[in-house]
């Protein structure tokens, strides 16, 4: 699922698994096609399905067992909607050949393969359509809401988060507390010479290259102090948009370490890099 609300699927594609409108298989990635909005995609043995921003459920892929739920057992290549499933869905999950959806009603209703009971619609016959599941019916399960909010900019250190629901008519408040700890993000630091044979008496453009590594993201600041051999150039250098840049001039003959290193920073640990080369 993509940040967008879109999916991206790849592999076997005999059924029309990947979505895309078409029967061939793809090594890599393909956007489903025709869906937006998604907000959680479930995977089967030869199909899947899509809960949407708005409720409602959309499957495509195999459907030999009626698991995409558009009361018909043709396969299909492309998102079709679950019949009676358009809105009112909170969330979803999938067997091998069979779905299950709960509402915001709190209800539970499945469809596809039945032979061992899955649909819990007592019978052990296969539905092309949401069957309701006997005995758990609208208030029986326990629905859930949220709100989100990202902790990306949070600094090191340790954080105590609290969410406060201060209730309605219908509902008691609550809250709930956590300690968010947040560490320092691991940083890589390479270097890259141009050219990369450097010839003697030649210039030479040393890029040292500083990266955050995952699951940290952003850039890492601050400075980095480098070195040709125990040879310090210039005082420190300011890391900017993720490099530092460096001209080496009229280069000595001979063998030549260059060595950067990034001391790290509040929110950034250290990290060091060496390249050696013989200019000649």
């Amino acid at each position: 699922m993509t940040d967008a609300g879109g999916a991206k699927c790849w592999g076997f594609n005999a059924n029309g698994s990947l979505g895309n409108g078409t029967t061939t298989e793809s090594h890599v990635p393909v956007n489903v096609t025709s869906l937006s909005g998604a907000a959680a995609i479930v995977a089967g043995t030869g199909h899947s399905c899509a809960l949407t921003n708005a409720g409602g459920i959309k499957c495509w892929g195999k459907n030999t067992s009626g698991q995409l739920g558009d009361d018909s057992t043709a396969d299909s290549h492309v998102p079709v909607g679950v019949d009676g499933l358009g809105s009112g869905v909170a969330a979803i999950a999938n067997g091998d050949d069979h779905v299950c959806a709960l509402t915001k009603t709190g209800s539970l209703k499945c469809w596809g393969f039945n032979a061992f009971g899955q649909l819990g619609d007592t019978t052990t016959d296969n539905s092309d359509i949401p069957v309701d599941v006997n005995g758990l019916g609208a208030g029986t399960a326990l629905v859930f809401s949220e709100a989100a909010a990202s902790t990306a900019t949070l600094s090191t250190g340790n954080h105590t988060i609290t969410a406060s629901y201060g209730g309605n008519g219908d509902h008691t408040g609550s809250s709930a507390t956590l300690t968010q700890v947040i560490a320092k993000g691991a940083t890589e630091a390479k270097i890259k010479l141009k050219p990369k044979k450097p010839k003697a008496g030649k210039t030479v453009r040393v890029v040292v290259k500083l990266a955050a590594v995952a699951p940290a993201g952003g850039k890492p600041d601050g400075k980095i102090t480098v070195k040709d051999g125990r040879k310090k150039l210039g005082k420190t250098f300011k890391v900017k948009n993720g490099k530092v840049k460096i001209k080496l001039r009229d280069l000595k003959a001979g063998k030549h370490k260059i060595k950067a290193k990034y001391p790290g920073g509040k929110n950034w640990e250290k990290s060091a890099a060496k390249a050696k080369f013989t200019a000649k």
